[in-house]
């Protein structure tokens, strides 16, 4: 029975584990709402609020599985899952506009990440993964051009 306890991963022990993740959300989160500030900055919003959503994801990779942590631990883990979920709620409550940019950047992200995946694993087709690469970062360029003009 002891040793259940002494195998079970503490808060204190996920926190000292993952600090860089942690300050580094700290830091991104900061400038984010530093961005919200300024009266031009709603793409620095975009990228800020996609890159804090990766980090978040990354989060939620390094936590263990419910077996595998405290009580507190997990109770961390549900109020960090509540926090984001209000936070999802914020964004697009009150940044509907730039949460179309945020969607957008996610996509291009996405996007490109399939891409390069294809390209490295065939020889025989890169040239018609290029070509419709090319197509859809044309569409994807019409659609960031109407967003800015309209």
């Amino acid at each position: 029975m002891s040793e259940s306890k002494v195998n079970k991963l503490t808060l204190r022990e996920f926190i000292n584990e993952n600090y860089r993740l942690f300050t580094t959300m700290g830091v991104v989160g900061g400038l984010t709402t530093l961005f919200v500030r300024l009266e031009e900055g709603e793409y620095l919003v975009a990228i800020g609020f996609a890159m804090f959503f990766l980090l978040v994801l990354e989060l939620w990779r390094a936590f263990p599985k419910y077996n595998e942590s405290s009580r507190m631990l997990n109770a961390f883990k549900i109020l960090v899952n509540s926090f984001m979920v209000f936070v999802g709620m914020y964004v697009f409550m009150f940044f509907i506009e730039q949460l179309y940019v945020i969607l957008i950047t996610i996509f291009i992200v996405l996007y490109s990440g399939v891409v390069l995946r294809f390209l490295q694993r065939s020889e025989k087709t890169r040239w018609i993964i290029l070509v419709i690469s090319a197509f859809f970062t044309g569409i994807i360029g019409v659609i960031l051009i109407q967003y800015l003009l309209g």
